[in-house]
């Protein structure tokens, strides 16, 4: 009786797993027939302009530099991009035009025929349209630099599309000796692959380069390329501004500094104390008596010294001294900005005057 039920058990068992495996199998032929239903088998997409560098950012390494197009009205669906508004098509900043899923679009790199070698480098596309991409390998990648063979290509996702859409170019090798042979090669070339990028965009002139110089919205494009692009040829970004004037008031007035030291010193104990003397006592504003002591003061001193230190140095001496008294009064906020310059003035030519007196001619 064990062995009947045992053997029951077992061929209900066998029975239940049968039924699974045949639920698995049509799973999986239909999702595999629903994949190449839904497959698609041709969309736009170009290389137009390969260049490979070594000696890049190290001795032996080595760069391919691309030029390339994804129609933006084929590939702006949901199944290729995360955001596939992109109304603006000159608002290259929109985050639709760099939205493209994870590996629906790839820049490769094959030293050699696609089918009979393996893929040396990829990279994930940056954005849809017109851009730049470029891949970089590290000194040791074993490669030989200048062979004509190698390919590189953009291309679809494999599950996306059947057949993988694909465009490959050979490379123009760029040939530089070392690192500062490479640098001047590069600084030209980015600046007329992003001239060029212009011109496919089809937008204003002078847009992604000006005066010989990648603006900032072509720095966009070759960032997103090569990040240390900028850090490596800055020669070729433009650093200039976008105003190279500002209109200004052609009737003078006082400075912002001026402006600041005068309310200080009228706010300040001894400016107040002596407006209300002079008010009181002689009729003038604080500045006018104020501004002629202070000068008469500076007198004083300078003729002073140059009575007690005879020669050059009393009329140095002298100029120092009074200099320091109009400063003083022109930091009180007794005399104003144009009196100190007129009186340093005064003040110089009569010490050139006693300084040319005592030289022996």
């Amino acid at each position: 009786m064990e062995s009947s039920q045992m053997r029951q058990v077992l061929e209900t068992a066998g029975f239940v797993l049968a039924i699974v495996a045949l639920m698995v199998g049509v799973w999986q032929t239909t999702v595999g027939a629903w994949r190449v239903a839904h497959a698609q088998t041709t969309i736009g997409l170009s290389v137009l302009e390969v260049k490979g560098y070594q000696h890049v950012l190290e001795t032996g390494d080595m760069m391919i530099f691309i030029r390339y197009e994804l129609p933006v009205d084929e590939w702006r669906i949901t199944t290729y991009m995360r955001d596939f508004t992109c109304d603006d098509i000159e608002d290259f900043t929109d985050p639709c035009y760099t939205s493209l899923k994870q590996g629906a679009a790839l820049h490769t790199f094959f030293p050699g025929a696609v089918a009979d070698v393996d893929l040396a480098a990829v990279r994930h596309l940056p954005r849809v349209g017109f851009g730049l991409s470029a891949v970089y390998l590290v000194p040791g990648h074993g490669l030989n630099f200048g062979d004509t063979t190698y390919l590189s290509c953009i291309e679809g996702s494999a599950t996306l599309f059947a057949p993988v859409p694909r465009d490959c170019n050979p490379i123009e090798w760029r040939t530089s000796a070392d690192l500062e042979t490479t640098l001047p090669l590069f600084a030209a070339d980015i600046t007329q692959i992003t001239l060029n990028l212009e011109g496919t965009l089809e937008v204003g002139l002078n847009q992604l380069v000006d005066s010989g110089g990648i603006t900032d919205t072509g720095r966009l494009f070759d960032l997103e390329a090569f990040s240390p692009s900028q850090d490596i040829v800055p020669e070729s970004f433009f650093t200039g501004v976008g105003v190279f004037s500002t209109p200004f008031a052609p009737t003078p007035g006082a400075g912002s500094l001026e402006t600041t030291i005068a309310a200080d010193a009228a706010a300040s104990t001894v400016f107040i104390a002596a407006t209300g003397i002079t008010n009181e006592y002689f009729g003038v504003s604080v500045r006018t008596l104020g501004g002629g002591a202070v000068l008469l003061v500076a007198l004083i001193v300078f003729v002073g010294t140059l009575a007690t230190v005879k020669g050059v140095e009393g009329s140095a001496m002298g100029a120092l001294f009074g200099a320091l008294v109009i400063g003083l009064g022109f930091y009180m906020g007794f005399v104003p900005a144009g009196i100190i310059f007129a009186s340093l003035a005064i003040v110089v030519v009569l010490g050139l005057m006693t300084l040319y007196r005592r030289v022996p001619a």
